[in-house]
């Protein structure tokens, strides 16, 4: 295998990202646990790109993360000499982004988004709508197989469409994290088949899941069937009780894929045709020597007759296929706040101010986090200016930290714009909320800035507890500040700091999110798909643990999360005093 500075040498530029593209920092497009991604387009024709800059890399004493990276992007580069829109390849990689050491990739903009947000979302979804998606997609593995390589990761998360219109788009296989050459993992490779699970346990193969290992195509063609059988039926094929401790549910559902047994339930599939029903049972054949090739997918007449195909609405797997992408994003947020948890800059910043009250020291503290912000983009807008950053700093760039006593006075002196500001709650924890709506929130005298003082007295509103606190909650999941919240968006942004918790608990991120699924199917009384304040306050009273997820960032702030999970749980219980 190739060393890391190998890897780096022959896949990363030396160059900055910024001296061939533009990147709008202001629209981020996509976060995760060890990435941002951003709008970006190319300087010499105006192309748009999206660029992913990557949250930790380390350089020096690389491990086995930073391998993994520089062979994904080594996949990536190969993907795009293979010229096909299907699959999305990396158009170059840097190691750096204005004057600054990030490792940044440069893709192709798949501008329609997630695959199955977009199903999800269509007025009128039918099976030659599904046919056309996932005939694209098998075109995509197609291709990539002719070049010998093993995606090992086909699932939801990984499908997009590449353009917002319905008429230009395509599907657009990505991520190819887990990828590897049939001939390097492959059974004629001759190389041992590491025991450790690839990939999703749900979409893996079971020639995957024995004591020792078999990949090939055919692993790839059975996720597709897993993927198929999600886009018509709105549920897995293969699934057991959440709600079971981790271990002896991965164990159950290793024997239920194993055993390959599978239902068409007609409350589901009532619609669906004969001829789709084949492909899937040919597509999730367990013996992989007798399940479909891919080129014998792509000839199924389903696939290649679309027009033979049935136009009629398929309602109920569309209505469950939005309750599914709700879990599914609400597990991706938990992993992706779990992994970030795990972060040097997050472990540093997480004792950022503590007690039960603000001291000197702990306000001194977040005004180093306001300042670092600014200074940040100091540096970046001199980097851009061919200035230095001491000169933007001197030239008002860099609002420094007012000296001696840290009072609350001092601090209206260094304010942040919304950027900063949202940077700055980043790092306390608390990145999977709605940031504008708490902008908002925060900006209490309206002023298009947000200084400490506002920021320490959001914060310490949330530490008291009680009614107030509540009320705030509520008010900045409200993204929209239409007096409701969609059970979707609550389930991201609360998973996102159950995600944080479970990671410095032990907790598995699967667990927490189960937790969440099943409290917010319950919170939505009225099953209106929007949740009151009423009905939040309801679901805090019958499940306190939730309310305790919600607050279990309060410890990292030095605040008694326990004291505010008693006070508000207290609150959410009481009728309000008028």
């Amino acid at each position: 295998m190739a060393s890391f500075a190998d890897l780096l040498a022959e896949h990363v530029s030396e160059g900055a990202v910024t001296d061939e593209f533009e990147v709008d920092v202001g629209r981020k497009l996509g976060t995760g646990g060890y990435a941002n991604v951003y709008l970006g387009k190319r300087r010499s024709d105006g192309t748009p790109v999206a660029i992913k800059v990557m949250k930790q890399f380390r350089w020096t004493r690389p491990g086995a993360e930073e391998l993994a990276v520089l062979r994904e992007i080594g996949f990536m580069r190969k993907i795009s000499e293979l010229d096909t829109p299907h699959l999305l390849g990396a158009l170059a990689a840097y190691g750096r982004i204005f004057d600054v050491q990030r490792l940044c990739i440069v893709t192709p903009l798949c501008a329609g988004g997630d695959l199955f947000e977009r199903i999800a979302g269509m007025g009128r979804y039918t099976e030659r709508t599904a046919a056309a998606r996932f005939r694209d997609m098998m075109v995509g593995l197609q291709r990539l197989h002719e070049a010998g390589i093993l995606h090992r990761d086909i699932k939801p998360e990984n499908l997009l469409l590449s353009a917002r219109g319905d008429d230009d788009a395509v599907s657009v296989i990505a991520d190819f994290g887990l990828s590897d050459r049939e001939d390097e993992c492959g059974p004629e490779s001759g190389r041992p088949a590491s025991r450790q699970l690839v990939g999703t346990l749900a979409y893996n193969a079971p020639e995957h899941l024995g004591r020792h290992p078999v990949w090939s195509p055919a692993g790839d063609v059975w996720s597709a069937g897993v993927v198929l059988f999600i886009m018509l039926g709105g549920s897995p094929p293969f699934y057991v009780d959440h709600r079971m401790p981790k271990r002896s549910h991965d164990e159950a559902l290793k024997r239920v894929i194993r055993e390959g047994k599978f239902v068409f339930y007609p409350s589901l599939f009532g619609t669906v045709s004969d001829r789709a029903k084949d492909l899937i049972s040919g597509m999730l054949h367990v013996d992989p020597a007798r399940r479909l090739t891919v080129d014998q997918c792509l000839a199924h007449p389903w696939l290649a007759d679309n027009d033979a195909n049935p136009d009629v609405a398929l309602d109920a797997g569309q209505r469950e296929l939005r309750l599914f992408n709700a879990k599914r994003k609400l597990r991706a947020a938990a992993l992706a706040c779990r992994w970030g948890a795990r972060s040097p800059v997050h472990s540093a910043l997480k004792d950022l101010v503590g007690g039960t009250s603000f001291s000197e020291a702990h306000i001194k503290a977040i005004a180093r986090a306001f300042n670092e912000a600014k200074a940040a983009d100091a540096a970046a807008a001199g980097a851009a200016a061919g200035a230095s950053a001491a000169t933007a700093a001197g030239a008002g760039g860099t609002a420094p930290a007012p000296a001696g006593k840290a009072s609350l006075s001092r601090m209206s002196e260094l304010t942040a714009d919304r950027s900063q500001f949202e940077r700055v709650m980043e790092s306390l924890g608390f990145g999977g909320l709605p940031l504008g709506r708490m902008w908002e929130l925060f900006d209490t005298d309206e002023s298009g800035s947000v200084d400490v003082r506002e920021v320490v007295a959001g914060l310490a509103t949330l530490r008291s507890g009680g009614e107030d606190a509540l009320q705030l909650c509520f008010d900045v999941l409200d993204a929209d500040g239409s007096g409701h919240l969609e059970r979707e968006e609550l389930a991201i942004a609360l998973s996102a700091l159950a995600g944080a918790g479970a990671a410095s608990d032990g907790e598995d991120a699967d667990e927490a999110a189960a937790h969440l699924a099943f409290a917010f199917e319950a919170m939505d009384v009225n099953k209106d798909g929007r949740i009151s304040l009423e009905e939040f306050k309801a679901g805090i009273a019958a499940d306190p643990s939730l309310v305790g997820r919600f607050l279990r960032p309060l410890d990292s702030l030095g605040g008694d999360s326990s004291r505010a999970l008693r006070a508000v749980a207290d609150a959410a219980a009481s009728p309000k005093e008028t």
